[in-house]
């Protein structure tokens, strides 16, 4: 690969991981209809995501300091419904950017059913950085009516299904050679089965414990709608 390629390949990736697809569009959600927000990000999610993965193709062969790619299968088991019950899983103990990435994802799920204890989950999860008032808003307009985003992630879900995964509960989460390109972050992918490519969620390590905090959560654009509500089935 091209030093111009490696670069322009990594500015895009960083853009998407960084959350600044998101920041954008919820600065103009003030003047915009939710529904053309929505749009609006997964088509500028999907063209990045062409763009970058037409490259990839350019140098299938490449890789960064002979990193490559590696999905980890991690078993949830049952959903957590609270910080205590999220505590006593295995993953609890934060020490694998994998096993973050999938808690939060278990975490969102009970984000409909009960907001205050799915908010105090995932400020576990974030660490030093718990959720502003405006990331539980955007949450909130991300998943209101739409908690199947979630369930997505898991393994044997489907439109078709209405997303119901098999047990027991397990989500993949991959990592490429791009995945760990600044120090102390990772920028992990996690694969729905409404989309079409995988969605990025970035972690940060605190040294100081060696654990592993959420980031940035830039996976909930629109995927398909499972296929009860889908008006063309």
């Amino acid at each position: 690969m091209t030093g111009l390629h490696y670069l322009y390949k990594k500015f895009i990736k960083t853009f998407i991981t960084m959350g600044f697809l998101d920041f954008l569009f919820g600065a103009a959600k003030n003047v915009a209809s939710s529904a053309a927000h929505d749009v609006a990000y997964t088509a500028m999610r999907r063209a990045i995501n062409k763009a970058t993965d037409s490259l990839e193709g350019q140098s299938a062969s490449s890789n960064i300091g002979g990193a490559t790619d590696n999905t980890q299968t991690i078993v949830i088991g049952n959903l957590p419904r609270n910080l205590a019950e999220l505590k006593a899983m295995p993953q609890a103990a934060l020490a694998s950017e994998f096993d973050v990435a999938a808690l939060c994802v278990a975490a969102l799920c009970n984000f409909n059913a009960d907001r205050n204890a799915a908010v105090e989950m995932i400020n576990y999860l974030r660490g030093p950085r718990p959720l502003s008032n405006y990331d539980i808003q955007f949450l909130g307009e991300r998943l209101n009516g739409k908690q199947y985003k979630t369930f997505s992630f898991f393994n044997g879900t489907s439109p078709a299904n209405e997303y119901t995964p098999s047990e027991p509960l397990s989500i993949n989460v991959s990592s490429n050679p791009y995945s760990y390109t600044n120090e102390g972050y990772a920028n992990l992918w996690l694969h729905s089965s409404g989309a079409d490519s995988p969605m990025p969620i970035s972690l940060r390590k605190k040294p100081s414990t060696g654990q592993w905090f959420v980031w940035e959560m830039t996976f909930l654009a629109d995927i398909r709608e499972p296929d009860s509500q889908d008006p063309w089935k």
